[in-house]
């Protein structure tokens, strides 16, 4: 994804097939299970890894995510209206993916 304008972005992303795979409701209340505390962990860090944002209000439920996120400040372009490359939000950086992926794998093969 590249953000070309500031503001602030409502984004909802769901897993595949509606499953549940970030907890449970019980009792009218959200638990979060590994994958939807890594899910938080990770969407409070966006702001230490592009500068440029702001992470405001979310959600997590059993099987989508609902978070809105604020583009502070646009990123310089390379001359055709682009950021750098590698220099936007949903870039990947360097050693953030395979310590993510891994550990949902992990979580989805022990089936929590």
């Amino acid at each position: 994804m590249i953000i070309r304008r500031g503001g602030l972005y409502f984004i909802t992303i769901c897993t595949q097939n509606r499953k549940h795979l970030f907890g449970a409701i019980r009792d009218g209340k959200m638990i979060l299970n590994d994958a939807g505390l890594m899910i938080e962990k990770w969407y409070n860090k966006l702001p230490n890894k592009y500068p440029n944002t702001k992470c405001n209000e979310k959600i997590i439920m059993p099987n989508h995510f609902h978070f809105i996120i604020e583009i502070i400040d646009i990123l310089p372009t390379d001359g055709n209206g682009l950021p750098p490359t590698g220099a936007h939000v949903g870039a990947p950086v360097g050693g953030t993916w395979t310590p993510v992926t891994g550990k949902r794998a992990s979580i989805i093969k022990k089936g929590k």
